[in-house]
Order: C-alpha cells, then sequence, then structure tokens
C-alpha cells in the first residue's frame, strides 16, 4: 500500500494503467450519503407540507411564504457556499471535512421539521421557518462538496463518468426508502398521520446519515491537489472569481442545457397529478406510475455507464435527449383508462432522462477544467453551486409557465366538470411541450466543443502551466 493510500487518499494512475479506475466499492461508499440525503429530501417534497398545514396548524399561505423566502435565501447563499468551501481546505483535503460540519446541522433540521414535539409544543411561523432554512442551507453545503468530491477523485474523463454513474445508481435507491416506510407504515398501521410517517423516516435517516459519512470520508479519500499554490494576494476576490465563471462560454452553454433538460420534466413533475387524475381518470395509481419512473432510470443506468466508457459523453447524452420525445409525445394522445400505456411510456422516458443523468455532471467536471486552465485555481464547488442554483429555480419557472396557462385555458383542478377543451389542454402541455426544449438541448450538445481528445490536451495544458511538479 502507498503511502497516498495509507492516508485516505485516492490517487489515480494514468489512463491505461489497472490502478486508474477506483475500487467498485471505494465508489459505493462515496456515493453512500447520497441516500440519507435524497431519503429526507423526497418526504420533504411530498408529506412535509401536508404535515405542516394539515396536522400543525400552519395555514397554507403561511407555508407558502414560508417556503418561497427559505429558497430565496438558499439560492444567495449557493453561490457563497461554493466559493467559501472552495477557499477554506482542511488537513483532510478540500471536500470531506465539509460533509462532516454539515451533516450534524442537516441532521438538526430534519429532527426540527420532522419530529418538532423533541424541541416546541406549538410549531410557530418563525419555527417552521428557521428549520426549512437552516435544512435547505445544510443540504446545499453536503450536496455541492458532495459531487465537487466525486469531480475531484479523478482527471481522467473517462473515470468521471464512472464515479459520476456510481453515485446516481447509489442514490437511486433513495427513493425506494424514502416511498417504502410511508408505504410499510401505512400497511401497518391504516390509521397512521403523515407526521408518523415524517417521524420513521427522521429515525432512519438519522441513523444513516452519520453512519454513511464516517465511512465514505475514512475510506474513500480525495485526490492530491495537483496545482502549484499561488500567493493570496494573486487569488481572485469573489467579484472576479464569479465574472470568470460568467463569461466562460462552456460553462453558459451547459447552463443552458441544464435549464433545457431540466424544463420540461419540471413542469410534466408539477402537473403529473392533475394528467393522471383528469386525463388518465386514475388518481389511485400517481405513486405508482412514480415509482416505475424512477425504476427504470436505476435499472437503465448500468448500460448508461457502460455506455459512457465507450463514446464520448457529449454524443450519448444528445443522443438520449433526441430519443426522450418519441417517449413522451404518445402522452399527448391517451385518454380515460390508458394506465397500462401510460406506465410503459414513463418507464422508457426514465430509462433516457433520468438514466443518463449522471453524465451531464460528469461533463460539467471536464468544464470545471477549462476554468483551472484559465485561472490556476481548482474552484469545483462554486462551479457546482451554479448546478444548485439551476436545479432550485426550474421548478419554479416551471410553476410559473404552466399553471398560468392551464388556467387561461379554462382548465381548475378543483373542480369535478372541466371542459373537454381544458382536458386537452392539459393532455397537450403534458405531451406535446416536453420535446421542444428537449431538442434545443440536443442541439446545444451537437458540436460541443469538448470531448475526450481535446479534454487529454486540455489536462496536459494545465499540468504544463500549473502543475505544481
Amino acid at each position: 500500500m502507498s503511502v497516498s493510500e495509507a492516508q485516505g487518499v485516492a490517487v489515480a494512475a494514468p489512463k491505461g494503467t489497472a490502478a486508474a479506475r477506483l475500487p467498485a466499492w471505494r465508489l459505493v461508499l462515496y456515493a453512500l450519503p447520497t441516500v440519507p440525503l435524497a431519503m429526507v429530501l423526497l418526504p420533504m417534497a411530498f408529506f412535509l407540507p401536508a404535515f405542516m398545514t394539515g396536522e400543525l396548524g400552519i395555514s397554507l399561505s403561511a407555508w407558502a411564504g414560508i417556503a418561497i423566502l427559505s429558497r430565496i435565501i438558499d439560492m444567495v447563499m449557493d453561490p457563497l457556499a461554493g466559493v467559501l468551501c472552495d477557499r477554506l481546505p482542511s488537513r483532510w483535503g478540500r471536500r470531506r471535512h465539509w460533509l462532516v460540519i454539515s451533516a450534524p446541522v442537516l441532521m438538526l433540521a430534519c429532527a426540527m421539521l420532522f419530529m418538532p414535539m423533541y424541541f416546541t409544543k406549538h410549531v410557530t411561523i418563525v419555527y417552521a421557518f428557521a428549520g426549512l432554512t437552516l435544512l435547505n442551507l445544510s443540504q446545499a453545503v453536503f450536496g455541492l462538496n458532495g459531487f465537487a468530491w466525486g469531480a475531484e477523485l479523478s482527471e481522467d474523463y473517462d473515470e468521471r463518468s464512472r464515479i459520476m454513474g456510481w453515485r446516481m445508481a447509489v442514490a437511486g435507491l433513495a427513493p425506494l426508502l424514502a416511498l417504502g416506510l410511508p408505504s410499510v407504515i401505512e400497511q401497518l398501521n391504516p390509521q397512521a398521520t403523515t407526521g408518523d410517517k415524517l417521524y420513521w423516516v427522521a429515525v432512519v435517516f438519522l441513523v444513516l446519515l452519520p453512519v454513511s459519512v464516517a465511512l465514505a470520508v475514512s475510506l474513500v479519500g480525495e485526490q492530491p491537489n495537483r496545482l502549484a499554490a499561488k500567493p493570496k494576494a494573486e487569488r481572485m476576490t469573489f467579484a472576479q472569481s464569479w465574472a470568470s465563471i460568467v463569461t466562460n462560454k462552456m460553462m453558459l452553454r451547459l447552463i443552458a442545457i441544464e435549464v433545457m433538460g431540466l424544463l420540461p420534466f419540471a413542469i410534466s413533475s408539477a402537473i403529473n397529478v392533475f394528467y393522471v387524475t383528469f386525463v388518465l381518470q386514475a388518481p389511485g395509481v400517481t405513486a405508482t406510475t412514480l415509482l416505475f419512473a424512477f425504476a427504470g432510470g436505476l435499472l437503465s443506468m448500468p448500460v448508461w455507464m457502460w455506455l459512457a466508457q465507450r463514446f464520448e459523453k457529449h454524443r450519448l447524452l444528445m443522443i438520449a435527449y433526441l430519443c426522450t420525445p418519441l417517449a413522451v409525445i404518445p402522452q399527448a394522445f391517451l385518454g380515460p383508462g390508458d394506465v397500462i400505456p401510460f406506465i410503459i411510456i414513463v418507464a422508457v422516458t426514465g430509462v433516457f432522462s433520468s438514466g443518463p443523468a449522471f453524465i451531464l455532471r460528469a461533463i460539467i467536471a471536464d468544464v470545471v477544467d477549462t476554468d483551472v486552465l484559465e485561472t490556476g485555481e481548482q474552484r469545483t464547488g462554486t462551479f457546482y453551486a451554479i448546478v444548485e442554483m439551476t436545479q432550485k429555480l426550474i421548478p419554479t419557472v416551471a410553476v410559473a409557465l404552466a399553471f398560468p396557462f392551464l388556467q387561461l385555458m379554462g382548465f381548475d383542478p378543483s373542480s369535478k366538470t372541466n371542459t373537454p377543451e381544458a382536458i386537452n389542454a392539459l393532455r397537450l402541455t403534458f405531451g406535446l411541450f416536453p420535446p421542444i426544449p428537449l431538442l434545443l438541448t440536443a442541439l446545444l450538445l451537437w458540436k460541443f466543443p469538448l470531448g475526450r481528445a481535446q479534454h487529454a490536451e486540455l489536462r496536459a495544458k494545465i499540468t504544463a502551466k500549473h502543475g505544481a511538479g
């Protein structure tokens, strides 16, 4: 065992050697903390609003205000967190200590929201706002450093795809726990409240998170920073740091790809319940269809990981974005009772949308290298903070686009007598809108200028210009 390995440092050897690939067990441990993280975020979206407003007495308008204000603060803090985490390494490295720091805060916030009986006798608006804001901020620090850690584990073009693929494959287990545990509780106790379900989700989360973080940070390690140290006076200010990213044409292109790729699915998610209820007239299968969508992505991920080792990432992702509309368009022609065709469609859509999602995260890691060449600084956290901001903004944009349009077309989710024209507007929005931004996304990827050969040349230039020797 080498000295670096003894210190818990993952060293990537040159491509073509046996040591170029990190062991699968190490990648599983690296990805393990994503399971409890995703496990708490899913119930927060599905169950927490009902718990706060239905059982704890917070009004709908008050909860909406809490959620919006907390999200605004979260998005403002993302870029600050990205820069801060990039600039404050520890003797452990650049990322692991941030997971250790943010994990207890994340656990506290989860307990405050899911187990409020241990903190207060009456949940006030201030209490709920504090808990939600604390959870959002700690999740942001935890999440962006998790992605940045994976991006920095290897400098190899193909190995980065493998790392991100393992991360998302392991994270794919989270919905089974996040949605499966409440389902088991329902079977054991049909009178169980939403609060009962969240309580046991929190119990499992509070056990899994510290265990998974401890295993990951102690056994996976980090890649040594091979850039020459820059004097503090020569390092970029916060404004300069963000200005250089804004002028990075490749990153701007990736942001456009992220936005156009996420928007159709954000709209589909926002109106999915309406579609199943009013178009298919089968409100009882909403959760089941979501499960098949998750399953399609999870089961196809090994195939995408295999393909990513053999084809250039941007071309593979482009093919996925071209195929997805073919799966989505038939939804515009379904009607009452077409549950089985819909389940098949969402499963196939999951194969081409969530299955290769890790590829975009690996491309971002490659684009960070263009910034390293330009600036001589490793700012992976700042780049992934931009991605965090985008992911938080798009669902809001989706609702702002879809809901007013459906209302304009006469659709009313509270009515049982929507007109055929209103139902058709819902059906067409669900089936025919997504292909438009997806095809534009494929176009943006058509001549993406950073493939395997270009990246190898880029890494050589970085070593020559900024290498520590």
